[in-house]
């Protein structure tokens, strides 16, 4: 069966459109951690779209101003920076930002599991080292969903390559979060409902990419290969078993 990978990373930028700057005023630490964006992500989206030599969809626009990777009916759909902002203006920033990002995912994996080709969905992301005084010492996740067939053996099986490859860097499955929560990945699961798209959240610690930090282009290139060829292996597992089985799983 034919497999191509699909690359997004919404949380790419921490742009805010000049009108409403102002409501940022006085937030700007907000705008620049972790919580108006994933620092590091975007670079390391770079390096997998190079090696992979595919496009990646990269957000435009800061989580604080709309959040790309929630759904319409999320409390969090719009930071409390943006309580001021009328429902018609929400609407309008919806139209020009979310829309648009949203389609363009949609109707493209659309168009790919109608041919029949088996997709593989990758968001990049990265989230912060300490959170609510809980330090993380993970370096490298995957969130998915545990009861999707498919995707959970390339996981697991990518999962376990990268930390035989490099174990000094730990890899962990559905950490910090669970890979259920409402993100694109488990909203487009549900809108196609099909065992042809596979999707994941690739995840990185954000101190590989904080003020200071050294090598921090290097290392992101590390993550994507590690990444890349772990996802390779995981997706020579499942076309194994399913030759083994004579069916696509």
């Amino acid at each position: 069966m034919k497999t191509v990978f699909y690359l997004t990373c919404e949380h790419a930028s921490r742009y805010v459109p000049s009108e409403y700057r102002n409501l940022f005023t006085g937030h700007k630490e907000l705008l620049l951690s972790h919580r108006g964006w994933d620092p590091g992500a975007e670079r390391v989206a770079e390096s997998v779209q190079n090696l992979l030599q595919l496009e990646c969809l990269y957000g435009n626009c800061s989580r604080l101003f709309v959040e790309l990777n929630r759904s319409l009916r999320n409390k969090n759909l719009f930071s409390f920076v943006m309580d001021p902002v009328s429902k018609g203006e929400r609407q309008d920033i919806l139209e020009e930002f979310y829309f648009p990002y949203r389609r363009v995912v949609e109707e493209d994996i659309s168009l790919l599991l109608k041919k029949g080709i088996r997709v593989i969905h990758l968001s990049i992301h990265t989230f912060t080292p300490e959170l609510n005084g809980d330090v993380r010492e993970t370096d490298l996740a995957f969130l998915y969903n545990p009861r999707s067939y498919g995707v959970r053996e390339v996981c697991e099986t990518a999962a376990a390559h990268m930390n035989q490859a490099y174990p000094k860097l730990r890899t962990r499955l559905n950490y910090p979060y669970r890979g259920t929560v409402d993100c694109i990945i488990s909203n487009l699961e549900k809108k196609y409902r099909s065992p042809l798209y596979l999707g994941t959240s690739l995840e990185i610690n954000q101190k590989y990419f904080e003020k200071g930090a050294r090598n921090q282009g290097e290392m992101a290139d590390l993550f994507a290969e590690l990444f890349i060829n772990g996802l390779h292996e995981g997706r020579r597992i499942l076309d194994n078993l399913e030759n083994s089985y004579g069916i696509a799983l």
